[in-house]
This record gives C-alpha cells, sequence and structure tokens, in this order.
C-alpha cells in the first residue's frame, strides 16, 4: 500500500488513507486482471468483493471511534441501524468506475450513537 501523504488534510481521521490505499490497490490488481483477459461478470464480482472489504472496515471502525468516544458498549447494545447496498453494488454488479449507492435504514428516531456512526461511515 502507499503513505499518506506528507501532511494530511487537518481533521482527517488518518483510517481514511488506508481506506483510500485499500481501493487503489484492489483496483490496480482488478484493472491488471481485466487486461490480462478476464470476463467482465469477473471483473465486477471482484470489485463489489473490494467494496464489501472496504465498506466493512468503514462500518467497523466507526463503531469503533463512537466506542472510544462515547465508552457504551455497542455489542450489549447493537446500533439499530442497518447498512444497505443498493444500485449496482447492491446487485453485486459494481463496474470500477461506478459510484456506491449505500442506505442507512433506521427507525424514525436515532439515538446519539447510532447518528455517530452513521456520520462516521
Amino acid at each position: 500500500m502507499t503513505a499518506a501523504p506528507a501532511k494530511p488534510l487537518p481533521g482527517l481521521d488518518p483510517f481514511v488513507y488506508e481506506l483510500r490505499d485499500l481501493h487503489k490497490e484492489g483496483l490496480k490488481r482488478i484493472t491488471e486482471r481485466q487486461r490480462a483477459g478476464v470476463g467482465g461478470l469477473q471483473v465486477v464480482e471482484e470489485m463489489t468483493t473490494l467494496m464489501d472489504q472496504i465498506v466493512v472496515r468503514a462500518w467497523q471502525h466507526a463503531q469503533r471511534v463512537v466506542t472510544e468516544r462515547t465508552g457504551e458498549d455497542l455489542s450489549a447494545k447493537p446500533p439499530r441501524v442497518a447498512l444497505i447496498a443498493i444500485g449496482g453494488y447492491g446487485r453485486a454488479h459494481l463496474h470500477p468506475q461506478s459510484d456506491v449507492d449505500l442506505l442507512f435504514l433506521h427507525k424514525s428516531s436515532l439515538t446519539h450513537v447510532e447518528t455517530e456512526i452513521i456520520k462516521l461511515t
């Protein structure tokens, strides 16, 4: 993975650079496989798998950060929020240059912890 820039943006969680690098390296690997003759269906499946890894890591990181900030035990009271992939990503057909559509599904009222997890994700 490549290193973060010498001067990271102020206030930006360094974890963002880890996700960026994971995406860049994965995209590079998938592009090389595509140029080597891997079919389109395989490419979109690999892109979807890569994005799954990134989204899950972001979701887990957000929960860790909120736990550290609030002291809440999320294992005792998990957030009542579902993170749902929609569109091409949700259908497991994410093309290399596609955007990623995510939906946070929740009850009408959110706790402070749930709100913070959504913001950080």
